[in-house]
């Protein structure tokens, strides 16, 4: 059992949803009934009484305020909201409960149609957590660090326009692995294996598995394959004099532009671990057959 959570942070989805407006109209009431301080972000403050007209009960707080306050963050959205709240780890000491107002909804763990019982669990103590190790991504030029960002799902270097593709050689442990020339190179987390690197072609990877999915996009040649290496192992990128047009991408959210003979590395952060709250009547290979039809015999 952990203590009742009395402080509330809540993440909306960035884009306007039906879907959305009817759970949080439905959720704030709920949440009030039980005493529970409620935050959200200031920039939400008018998206939230457009839709709830005279409401109160509630505080709008700086983002940086609400992770720092709140005992029990509810995302409320896709596994694109959940993301970009888990890149805020280091900020993050409270769990997160994953609703999915999105669409694939692969890492939330509840539905909008069937939470409040687990939700009122979970504000009694009684739940269980998930934990997930956060990586980080650093860009060098000319051996310079200029850019450090955190992603839990996966990082891309890839081409950001039409163009030829480009070269990049790729070290593990300082020991030289493989060159290649394609269209770009996957760098993802087994939390991530069933995102853009399944659809590369990569390995499904369940999430306890502490490894790291390496995955070719449109390599030119036969012999690149999807690699699964070790995520206790630095990974180092760099572009070649001949790559243009390049960018360094993280949970499909946040992007850089890099350049000829840059350089990007990749390495677990240290204790900065991601707490999701589970749903117990669900199981991680139940999902996989129900988002992906993962393993179901065709009729």
């Amino acid at each position: 059992m952990h203590k009742k959570v009395s402080s509330v942070g809540i993440i909306l989805r960035p884009r306007k949803s039906h879907d959305l407006s009817i759970v949080l109209q439905d959720l704030l009431p709920w949440l009030q009934l039980r005493s529970v301080n409620i935050m959200l972000s200031t920039h939400e403050k008018l998206r939230v009484e457009q839709l709830i007209p005279g409401i109160n009960g509630v505080s709008f707080v700086s983002e940086d305020q609400l992770f720092a306050d709140s005992e029990l963050i509810i995302g409320l959205g896709g596994d694109g909201t959940l993301l970009g709240i888990a890149r805020r780890a280091s900020e993050i000491s409270a769990p997160i409960f994953g609703v999915n107002v999105g669409h694939m909804g692969f890492i939330a763990e509840f539905s909008k149609n069937e939470f409040y019982d687990d939700l009122q669990n979970t504000l009694n103590g009684d739940y269980r957590l998930m934990q997930f190790p956060t990586f980080q991504a650093e860009l060098s030029k000319k051996d310079v660090p200029w850019f450090k960002e955190t992603f839990l799902n996966d990082a891309v270097i890839s081409k950001n326009a039409i163009s030829r593709p480009f070269a990049f050689s790729t070290y593990l442990k300082n020991e030289h692995i493989f060159d290649m020339s394609g269209d770009g190179l996957i760098i993802s987390s087994p939390l991530g294996s069933t995102a853009y690197s399944l659809a590369a072609g990569g390995p499904i990877i369940p999430p306890d598995v502490e490894a790291l999915v390496l995955t070719p996009i449109c390599p030119h040649g036969l012999t690149h394959r999807p690699l699964v290496v070790s995520n206790k192992e630095e990974i180092v990128v760099k572009l070649s004099q001949i790559s243009e047009s390049v960018t360094l991408t993280l949970d499909g959210q946040k992007a850089i532009s890099m350049d000829r003979w840059d350089t990007v590395t990749i390495k677990k952060c240290d204790k900065k671990m991601i707490s999701f709250v589970k749903n117990d009547k669900k199981s991680y290979f139940n999902t996989l057959k129900d988002k992906f039809y993962h393993g179901i015999k065709a009729k």
